[in-house]
C-alpha cells in the first residue's frame, strides 16, 4: 500500500514538473512576429552604426536571420539576428527577448 501511495506522487509530481517545463518553452518558442520584430533592430542598428568595425559581419549575420527566419527557423534565425546586434554593440529591446 505504502508503495502505490508513493508510485501515485511520484508520479503527480512528475506530471507537474512536465507541465511546467511545455508552459515555461511555450513562452519562448520564436515566430514570424519575433524575427520581424529583431529584423527591425538589427536594420535600424545597421542604420546607425556604418562606421562600424564590425559592420559587414553584422550584415552578413543579419542576411542569415533572415534566410532562416523565411524558411520557418526562426529561432536560429533570431540567433542571427542577436549576433549582429552584438556586433554592434546595440541591445536588444525587452518586448522582442520576452518572445523568444
Amino acid at each position: 500500500m505504502r508503495s502505490v501511495k508513493f508510485a501515485a506522487c511520484v508520479a503527480a509530481l512528475s506530471l507537474g514538473l512536465g507541465m511546467t517545463i511545455v508552459s515555461a518553452n511555450a513562452q519562448q518558442v520564436a515566430d514570424v512576429q519575433s524575427c520581424l520584430s529583431v529584423a527591425s533592430q538589427v536594420k535600424t542598428a545597421l542604420n546607425s552604426n556604418t562606421q562600424s568595425a564590425n559592420y559587414d559581419a553584422a550584415k552578413k549575420e543579419r542576411t542569415f536571420g533572415l534566410e532562416y527566419c523565411n524558411n520557418g527557423f526562426y529561432a536560429t534565425g533570431i540567433s542571427h539576428y542577436d549576433r549582429a546586434l552584438q556586433l554592434l554593440g546595440v541591445a536588444q529591446n525587452a518586448d522582442a527577448a520576452a518572445t523568444h
